[in-house]
């Protein structure tokens, strides 16, 4: 039986979150990018073998027949593999891809000879230390490398690597031992997402047979995400079913991999982001500015929020997310210091605690990038569950203060990401203008304290009450479950 998409979401979604998950990237992947399937890129090889692919062909063992020919058809095969993966466009990456590429995943495996994994990590601003070939294991990681992508089948950045035929499968186990030990090691202690494999996918066989091999049916409990397949031709759709379902069922019972069931892949990335959503709940963004102008009456209050605010975290059990904003930003990582150093915690691993963003800044008498800095803006607010809304404000060329364009767009992109607004409509300016709007808002949020949020509003409360109405709306919001 299939397991529903809300069982995923809070399954796989903790183990994410606690650093105890995997993924498994399969052709389908690539497939959404615009690369042809291992069909397509076989065909011009049953071409010269004057055989027409079919559906159930042994891939592996056409590719075999044609390396048998003798020749130069293995440097054919491989320059046919290059020219058939070029590098695609940024906005060609597959939605799926960025959104993990954001879940802070320290393993990834694919099968794909592709490189649009590193290209989405690379996107996020993340280095993988790719292992293309035996010999890449003999290389310790680098202190740099945000994760470790294992390429099990090569790369198309080292044709020599790639694995394709049959005799490639057959001497597999002896020559690339290195990703047996270190695949062992992963679907011992995490739980893996299979993405973008179907049921009919050459490399599964091979793939679950050497799972069966290492655990019997001990395995530990992973997830596919699946499509059931379409009737093709003169095949019955029951009969389809039938035997969809008895794969599936076989997967669960010898390899401990369950199934959740899309209709289509279209809603792959929705579930993903439910996923993303849920991991990030224990983060909160601190949004907010007050520009050095300001008087210090018209700082005291918005600063000495901004601390006790950011001060309450991690009793809480919650990361701070800032970006380094003017004033504030400085006052939220003061308070989560003192917070921290009050408790005896030890310092010296603050990325536990806290994700800082230092927005780029231009060269002297140039002016920002807005594109660059709209990118930055949702990279934080995708980064925490929930963006806490102090003052913010920007100087006019007058020298007046008005309401931050910038921060009105985080407020705007929390919304969008279906993440929780706490504006603070009492420290002024754009928190007051995005309380206004979250009050109409807030029959999204059953959950969330009226009384609190109301509190937020009141420029006659001290700070540490303000806080304390924060603290109220992110206690309820930590019990909620269904994202």
């Amino acid at each position: 039986m299939a397991v529903s998409p809300e069982t995923f979401v809070a399954e796989w979604g903790d183990a994410l979150a606690k650093g105890q998950a995997s993924l498994f990237v399969g052709s389908g992947v690539s497939l959404e990018a615009g690369y042809g399937s291992w069909s397509d890129l076989l065909e011009t090889c049953a071409k010269e073998l004057r055989i027409k692919l079919h559906r159930l062909d042994d891939l592996a063992m056409v590719a075999q027949h044609y390396l048998n020919q003798g020749g130069n058809r293995g440097a054919e095969l491989r320059q046919t593999i290059r020219d058939s993966l070029s590098p695609v466009p940024d906005d060609r990456l597959p939605r799926s891809l960025k959104i993990l590429a954001r879940s802070q995943l320290r393993t990834i495996w694919t099968t794909n000879y592709d490189q649009i994994i590193e290209q989405a990590w690379k996107q996020q601003g993340l280095h993988l230390d790719v292992k293309r070939n035996q010999e890449d294991f003999k290389v310790a990681p680098p202190p740099w490398a945000d994760g470790t992508l294992y390429k099990m089948h090569g790369c198309v950045g080292d044709l020599d690597s790639i694995v394709i035929a049959k005799d490639h499968y057959d001497q597999y186990a002896a020559s690339r031992e290195g990703f047996f030990t270190a695949l062992a090691a992963d679907l011992i202690g995490k739980r893996m997402l299979f993405l973008g494999f179907g049921h009919r996918d050459p490399n599964l066989a091979i793939m679950f047979s050497t799972l069966r091999r290492m655990f019997g049916n001990g395995a530990a409990r992973h997830f596919s995400l699946a499509r059931r397949p379409k009737a093709e031709l003169s095949e019955d759709q029951d009969e389809v079913d039938r035997r969809f379902d008895l794969w599936v069922q076989d997967w669960e019972v010898r390899y401990g991999v369950k199934f959740v069931e899309v209709n289509n892949w279209d809603e792959v990335p929705a579930l993903l982001g439910r996923v993303e959503l849920r991991t990030v709940r224990e983060s909160v963004l601190i949004s907010g500015s007050l520009p050095e102008i300001a008087s210090e009456a018209e700082r005291e209050l918005p600063s000495a929020v901004a601390e006790a605010v950011a001060g309450l975290l991690p009793g809480e059990g919650f990361r701070l997310v800032s970006g380094f904003g003017l004033t504030i930003g400085s006052a939220a990582i003061s308070g989560l210091l003192g917070a921290l150093n009050r408790t005896g915690q030890p310092s010296l691993r603050l990325d536990r605690h806290m994700l800082l963003r230092p927005f780029p800044q231009p060269a002297p008498g140039e002016v920002p990038d807005p594109a660059l800095w709209r990118a930055w803006r949702q990279e934080m607010v995708s980064r925490a569950g929930a963006t806490v809304i102090i003052a913010g404000a920007k100087r006019e060329a007058d020298g007046t203060l008005s309401v931050a364009d910038g921060v009105m767009e985080e407020f705007r992109m929390t919304l969008d990401s279906g993440r929780v607004p706490i504006p603070i409509g009492a420290t002024g300016h754009a928190a007051a203008r995005a309380w206004t709007a979250t009050q109409t808002e807030l029959a999204r949020w059953p959950w969330y304290p009226r009384d609190a949020f109301k509190a937020l509003n009141n420029p006659s409360l001290p700070p540490q009450a303000l806080a304390r109405a924060v603290q109220a709306v992110l206690r309820e919001f930590k019990k909620v479950r269904a994202l």
